[in-house]
């Protein structure tokens, strides 16, 4: 299966939507500035021990704030359809 997905990569075909994800991810970015920044001071500090580690901490960090904010919205959503 592997293969059979890095072949249809060669050739341009990226699947679309979650119907084609293989649950993997590559990632290969050059951090800089403030980013860069605070991964030193993280690795540093113990608090990742990799750039994976940062990027998998810095993505679950992201997900509880972007379902903390969907919540507050769907909260805000029913008090003002209570009210009209």
């Amino acid at each position: 299966m592997l293969g059979r997905n890095r072949e249809e990569r060669k050739q341009g075909y990226e699947p679309q939507g979650e119907q084609g994800f293989s649950g993997e991810l590559r990632i290969n970015i050059t951090l800089t500035g403030d980013p860069a920044r605070w991964y030193r001071e993280w690795r540093r500090r113990g608090l990742v021990r990799s750039t994976r580690d940062a990027v998998v901490q810095a993505f679950v960090a992201l997900q509880e704030k972007l379902l903390e904010l969907d919540q507050r919205q769907e909260e805000f959503r029913g008090e003002r359809g209570g009210q009209a």
